[in-house]
């Protein structure tokens, strides 16, 4: 290879492990042309010409390997030497310092020695963190030549206060102070050379002050020496922000408008392609934090990992946007306050919800667990050099634990593979509190033509994960007639379809696989289908191991927790209601039994979820087994009440939709406007159905409304929602930042008009 070549390749091994490895002629060195210049050098480091010194010179001022390797390093440094003299000289340091990063890495700021020295200026690990370099599975500040730089310039002044002497100290940075130590003791000598001489330093050592020395005498008299043409690098400028929790590169560079591999460049410190989640100060293009800290305000700060800011393409539609992510447009809609029928503009910018996907550069070695958790669904996935007790140690958990929610009879994993860290999130069914218990499931289930590990856990209510886990499955291949262990008793397969004559369209006779599932229409949405059932998007999300908002007609949603008992999850209200037996005739009271929800429970006495929020109080949707709910207006004395208790004058009342209702012809008849009705009935959409029960008037009052928070949701969003400002909001809820998490509930006080 030209010599030009290797020592400008990208190989990030330390120059000086090849330096040190140079075979020198042993006979006197030729006379140096210029050796008097040279001695007459301006330098705050004490220089000297021996012998070891000259031979150096020769090597780099007349071998062309010797040439290639200062050229190339001087014009890779001098995107660092302003910084780096501003460094030395505020710490005290000789300038001509600079010159030791140059033999230790050639100014590379990922490079690593064979005694695992890491970064521009090779630091051992125990030595960086002693000087504040944090190593963990986010981060190693080895790598950030700023911050490597200001850990260099005080130990070499600690180690210059200790020895007196800066050829000792650099020796002592290079072998350790505690070999210098007893280099010392043992000859009785603090001179360098004499040590050398005596040979009480080991050769790595003897050679290390000569390097430094000769390229310090070639660098500060370059026009004394022909080397060839320089390309000097341009000085790297860049903008510090601090961070104070997670944030993707992919979003960092949405927000910079700059592309990711600039980030990554600028900060190569992060071992993953996102911030760490505590405070980090990151390194954005000169002139980009102001963009940067308006753009990133947009977002959430519990979504800055995934979620992405997008800028729309001339003639680009809100579909064509909602369909290159993977979302739901409505979801782009409300997140993004849009109104439903303007056109998007050239140039407009979008929050869109997605999932970002992190790349890992660098395994941290420190014995914690380094790889991806998947948010909200508990499962983590396992990075090369992952131990069980690392990962337990990480999630605050025990190896017991986990070989039990993940069914393991050893602790042997294999990166790449999936494990269940929290069973409470991987679940939100009955199956959660299986995992946790420790114990596997007692139903059993048997494979039948056609089925797949997907399929049944969604009839079943488990995800795919904890179906391998619980059967000791490794890959995805089941057989018909195996028996697998699935939460509660066995479910009822679906029966056997006769061969339908359009092959792939799904058979309309087909039943639902339980009475808790749904089969969806055309035209449903998530959020329609959970409005209608009294539930969340976030249930039916989790309940059905869904990772967007996208569905199919034709296909199965459990629309209740797998261990629900009711008889009917028919997504239509009956025009004949029969009212439970558990309920006395005509009292306007119903006992909850196991497996109600809310939903079912108002679509039974023909009546909303907020109707019985607002008359039992209730701020959220749990309910409990034996509680007494009142599901009529008799029943309350009277009194009329809206959702969330805002009281309704007498007359205003409430109306029951009718086919071929909309929001608009509704607020016109009751003389007021869709954004009322839509924050009286804390309606997302604007979608509504026959025999929903809708609040229609409200007084001039103050009210306290509680709100309980959803997946997707933010400050912003839902200030819009209620027609109040986002600083109310943080003012009614003491909060002190915007950032705010799912089943959570927000006070919202406001004036009926």
């Amino acid at each position: 290879m030209d010599p030009e070549e290797l020592a400008a390749s990208e190989d990030e091994i330390a120059l000086l492990d090849e330096l040190l490895e140079l075979t020198l002629p042993d006979e006197a060195p030729r006379e140096l042309s210029h050796e008097e210049a040279l001695l007459h050098t301006r330098s705050e480091l004490p220089l000297a010409l021996t012998a070891d010194v000259k031979r150096l010179l020769n090597y780099f001022t007349k071998s062309n390997r010797g040439m290639a390797t200062i050229r190339v390093s001087l014009a890779r440094g001098s995107a660092y030497r302003p910084m780096i003299e501003r460094i030395l000289e505020e710490e005290g340091v000789p300038r001509e310092i600079y010159y030791l990063a140059m033999a230790e890495s050639g100014f590379r700021p990922k490079a690593h020695s064979r005694v695992r020295a890491t970064g521009m200026w090779q630091f051992m690990s125990s030595r960086g963190k002693q000087y504040g370099l944090r190593q963990d599975r986010y981060v190693d500040l080895r790598y950030d030549a700023e911050t490597a730089t200001r850990a260099a310039a005080k130990h070499l002044k600690d180690l210059h206060i200790e020895f007196g002497d800066w050829y000792l100290a650099m020796a002592a940075y290079n072998s350790g102070p505690n070999r210098v130590k007893r280099a010392i003791q043992r000859t009785g000598s603090r001179d360098y050379w004499t040590l050398i001489k005596r040979r009480a330093l080991p050769s790595e050592t003897r050679n290390y002050v000569p390097i430094i020395l000769a390229m310090t005498l070639v660098g500060q008299n370059l026009e004394l020496f022909d080397l060839g043409e320089i390309d000097y690098a341009p000085p790297l400028e860049y903008d510090t922000v601090r961070t104070l929790g997670e944030t993707s590169f992919a979003l960092i560079a949405d927000a910079t408008g700059v592309s990711a591999d600039t980030i990554k460049d600028l900060n190569q410190a992060l071992l993953r392609s996102a911030t760490p989640p505590y405070a980090y100060d990151l390194r954005l293009p000169q002139g980009a934090a102001e963009r940067f800290e308006r753009e990133i305000a947009l977002v959430p700060a519990d979504k800055r990992l995934n979620w992405r800011r997008y800028e729309v393409r001339s003639g680009e539609t809100l579909a064509a946007v909602a369909h290159r992510h993977n979302v739901n447009p409505e979801t782009l809609l409300e997140l993004n306050s849009l109104a439903p029928d303007a056109p998007l503009q050239g140039g407009q910018r979008l929050t869109v919800p997605t999932t970002t996907k992190l790349a890992i550069y660098r395994y941290y070695g420190g014995g914690r667990a380094g790889g991806l958790l998947e948010p909200g669904t508990g499962r983590y996935r396992i990075a090369s050099g992952d131990t069980l007790g690392g990962i337990a140690r990480r999630f605050r958990t025990t190896v017991a634990n986990l070989q039990q929610w993940n069914g393991l009879s050893s602790t042997r994993i294999r990166a790449g593979r999936y494990l269940i860290v929290d069973p409470n999130a991987a679940s939100g069914s009955t199956t959660a509190t299986t995992a946790a218990s420790g114990s596997a499931p007692t139903g059993r289930y048997t494979v039948r033509r056609g089925d797949s590990l997907s399929r049944i856990g969604a009839r079943v209510g488990a995800s795919v994960a904890q179906l391998k886990a619980w059967n000791g499955i490794r890959g995805s291949t089941i057989h018909v007639g195996q028996t697998l262990r699935v939460p509660g008793p066995a479910p009822e397969a679906p029966a056997p379809q006769r061969a339908s004559a359009s092959a792939g369209l799904p058979a309309r006779q087909t039943p639902a696989p339980s009475p808790n599932h749904y089969r969806i229409r055309s035209g449903d949405s998530l959020s329609t289908i959970a409005s209608q059932f009294g539930v969340s998007v976030g249930e039916l999300r989790k309940w059905n191991n869904l990772r967007s908002s996208r569905i199919r007609a034709g296909n199965f949603l459990l629309v209740r927790p797998p261990s629900g008992t009711q008889a009917s999850a028919s997504p239509r209200p009956s025009t004949s209601v029969s009212r439970p037996s558990s309920s006395p005739s005509g009292s306007g009271r119903y006992t909850v039994r196991r497996g109600d929800t809310l939903g079912g429970i108002a679509e039974r006495y023909s009546t909303s979820a907020a109707m019985l929020r607002a008359w039992n109080g209730i701020r959220g949707s749990t309910i409990q087994p034996g509680q007494e709910l009142i599901v009529s207006q008799s029943a309350t004395g009277g009194r009329s009440a809206s959702p969330a208790g805002r009281p309704v004058p007498s007359g205003s009342g409430t109306y029951s939709v009718v086919r071929g209702d909309s929001l608009d012809t509704i607020a016109k008849r009751h003389g007021t406007t869709v954004a009322n009705l839509r924050r009286w009935n804390s309606l997302s959409t604007s979608r509504i159905y026959p025999g929903q029960k809708l609040v229609v008037g409200a007084q001039a009052s103050t009210a306290q409304t509680n709100y309980r928070i959803r997946s997707g949701d933010s400050l912003a969003v839902i200030a819009k929602r209620f027609g109040v400002s986002v600083n109310d909001l943080m003012r009614w809820n003491g909060l002190r930042s915007s950032r705010i998490n799912s089943g959570d509930t927000l006070v919202i006080r406001q004036t009926g008009s």
